[in-house]
């Protein structure tokens, strides 16, 4: 047993078809969230006792399932994608667990979406393509009430952010982002070495 595997070993998904869905997406390479990360987004989301939660790249509902265990019954999460499959696949899940009520799925671009909305987001959880991590930061920051979080994933991006210069632009994007983040007067910011990295930003 590995480091890995130990932490895994006492994190329990909330939900029982979650281990199912996990299995699929790496069957189909379809990227999600890490247990350790869905952890850490359920326990945010417990602590600022959410009950207004936005995703910016929601895939089929996975990370979204995390957040539900953790916030305010009463609460709903906004769930943006491009893909409508996506999408009618994160309904789906939702309506087999009785938690329709709880999501709101919006398809389209994630940073134009969030600027209908004029209300201030407990939370709002970045994973989109890694080139639009600094638009989103612009556009998720003003959002995000005080208290509340701005959390991102993939910070790490598989290793490549510790190089200097890669000519990666989705690289470089995860850099410029994490500078502009930990540059932000009004945050206090932290990088989680869980999965491929979590940089979890509260707004002061």
């Amino acid at each position: 047993m590995n480091e890995n595997d130990y932490i895994h070993s006492f994190y329990k998904p909330p939900f029982l078809v979650m281990e199912t869905l996990a299995e699929e997406a790496k069957k189909n390479g379809f990227p999600i969230i890490g247990v350790q990360t869905g952890r850490l987004l359920q326990h945010y989301a417990s602590i600022a006792n959410a009950r207004r939660i936005f995703e910016m790249g929601s895939g089929f509902g996975y990370s979204a399932l995390w957040f539900v265990a953790g916030m305010a019954q009463t609460g709903r999460i906004i769930c943006s994608d491009f893909s409508t499959e996506n999408l009618q696949k994160a309904e789906k899940l939702f309506a087999n667990l009785h938690l329709p009520q709880q999501v709101i799925p919006r398809c389209g671009n994630a940073l134009e979406i969030l600027e209908l909305y004029d209300k201030f987001f407990d939370i709002v959880f970045i994973d989109i393509d890694k080139h639009w991590y600094s638009d989103a930061f612009d556009a998720a920051w003003p959002k995000v009430r005080k208290g509340g979080f701005l959390i991102a994933d993939n910070i790490f991006w598989k290793g490549t952010v510790f190089a200097s210069a890669t000519g990666n632009e989705s690289t470089e994007a995860i850099q410029l982002f994490t500078r502009r983040v930990f540059n932000q007067p009004d945050a206090e910011s932290v990088i989680l070495p869980v999965d491929d990295g979590v940089l979890v930003a509260m707004k002061k």
